[in-house]
């Protein structure tokens, strides 16, 4: 005889996922398809999580998952944005400062040259003045 369980608990892993899909954006029937559980246990999860904290916290979370969705960005996209604006920060660069999206630029442009050159260094030449 099969005995039918109509309710099974979630495993931890399963729910860390949910949540890190939930907190990358995801809706809750794309976190339900790739966590291969229902939408209401994702909304159960979800929902529990946000209820284990305060209030403040919860608006702030909810407020940043909103901000990434819009963006169509992710939570380690935002934490590169994060790291580069520290370091923009440490070097006196305001990302209010007009220049800050050119100097991001030659940053990127100079990192490009030497990943080139590191990887093809035939490619590397010098340009002494004469």
């Amino acid at each position: 005889m099969f005995e039918v369980i109509l309710s099974r608990k979630i495993r931890s892993d399963t729910e860390n996922k949910v949540i890190q899909n939930f907190l990358n954006g995801m809706t809750r029937e794309q976190n339900a398809a790739d966590c291969w559980i229902s939408p209401a246990s994702v909304s159960n999860i979800v929902s529990d999580w946000l209820e284990s904290m305060s209030g403040h916290d919860r608006e702030i979370i909810l407020e940043f998952v909103k901000q990434v969705r819009k963006e169509k960005s992710s939570v380690k996209e935002c934490a590169i944005g994060f790291r580069i604006h520290n370091i923009m920060k440490s070097l006196d660069i305001s990302d209010d400062d007009e220049n800050f999206q050119i100097i991001l630029k030659d940053v990127y442009e100079l990192y490009r040259l030497l990943a080139i050159c590191c990887t093809y260094p035939h490619r590397l030449q010098f340009h002494l003045p004469t």
